[in-house]
């Protein structure tokens, strides 16, 4: 014979909470997640946020370095008005070489360095020849002694040194003249013999 249920059928217990589970390691993981995971979701606020500061620190100076590169690495283009600019800025060598003076060789030679980085494709090689004739000239001058003869030695010296380049040197010279004289209107020979004022 079948026996009636109860009146009051007990209640069925609930499921124990879900345990942590834990890596090899015995270290506790969030509920259904693995350990590394669940380290996260209970990261502090506070460190959360300064690793995303430090994130965007490093993300602002790489920007920053690039721009340095992409902006310092830009030249003046080639140009006429760019060479003649700085032409019309250099001194004659000639008559700075007569001076001695180790200082002023120095500039004169960086005026025509810098001349020589815009000049235009059609006298550039003649501004190479050019320059680097100063150029050596220039470091004879800066590896000598300051008094008067020790110059006067060294850029007889360097001079010497390129003989075998001076016929090259002095045509480049005169193509320079003459198309700074053409293209920029002005001459880089120096007036001689030049009188002021009327003769009698």
């Amino acid at each position: 014979m079948t026996r009636p249920p109860p009146d009051n059928p007990p209640e069925p217990t609930s499921d124990p909470a879900p345990r942590a589970s834990t890596d090899g390691n015995g270290t506790a993981g969030g509920p259904g997640e693995g350990g590394s995971r669940w380290a996260a979701w209970r990261e502090p606020a506070h460190r959360r946020l300064a690793i995303r500061i430090g994130a965007g620190i490093v993300a602002v100076a790489l920007i920053a370095t690039l721009a340095v590169l992409v902006l310092g690495g830009r030249t003046t283009p080639r140009s006429a008005e760019a060479y003649c600019s700085r032409m019309g800025d250099t001194r004659d060598l000639g008559d700075v070489l007569a001076t001695g003076d180790a200082g002023q060789i120095e500039a004169a030679v960086h005026q025509l360095e810098a001349a020589g980085k815009v000049a235009p494709t059609e006298i550039e090689p003649a501004m190479d020849l050019y320059v680097g004739y100063a150029g050596r000239l220039r470091d004879a001058v800066a590896t000598s002694g300051t008094d008067e003869a020790s110059l006067a030695a060294a850029l007889k010296a360097a001079t010497i040194a390129q003989n075998a380049q001076a016929d090259q040197v002095a045509t480049a010279v005169t193509q320079v003249d003459a198309y700074v004289t053409s293209t920029c209107g002005f001459s880089l020979t120096p007036v001689t013999g030049a009188t002021t004022g009327p003769t009698s």
